[in-house]
């Protein structure tokens, strides 16, 4: 067979498949979506990292963060990150109040998470 013909018949299985629902949900249709939690049950901290970690102000707010969240008893913590990187030893103070927290925690890479933005990022368990 020609590659042209190949794709053709490619192409009308994959429509045909979807078309007759193969690739469709395995839910049945009378059974509701799942709902991950009831409205206010959950308390999540959402912390942003906006900046390049240069400054001691830097450290300092995410320690008075997780200080926040621990004391809210969050139940989870999300580091909204987007930053070039910065000091080492910033990096270091950051990391080991993050380390700290009891409760599940989360890295979004917003964007960038360069050097020690990276360093950070893993420092959360997801």
């Amino acid at each position: 067979m020609s590659g042209s013909l190949c794709r053709r018949l490619f192409s009308i299985v994959v429509i045909l498949s979807l078309g007759l629902g193969f690739f469709g949900s395995a839910r049945s249709q009378e059974e509701p979506a799942p709902r991950l939690a009831e409205p206010g049950r959950y308390k999540v901290y959402r912390i942003e990292l906006r900046e390049a970690i240069t400054s001691e102000h830097v450290s300092f707010f995410i320690h008075r963060a997780v200080v926040a969240a621990k004391a809210a008893k969050a139940d989870a913590v999300i580091l909204d990150i987007n930053t070039p990187g910065g000091r080492l030893d910033l990096t270091t103070r950051i990391r080991d109040d993050l380390i700290t927290l009891k409760m599940p925690s989360y890295a979004y890479v917003n964007n960038q998470a360069a050097s020690a933005g990276a360093l950070i990022a893993i420092a959360m368990d997801k």
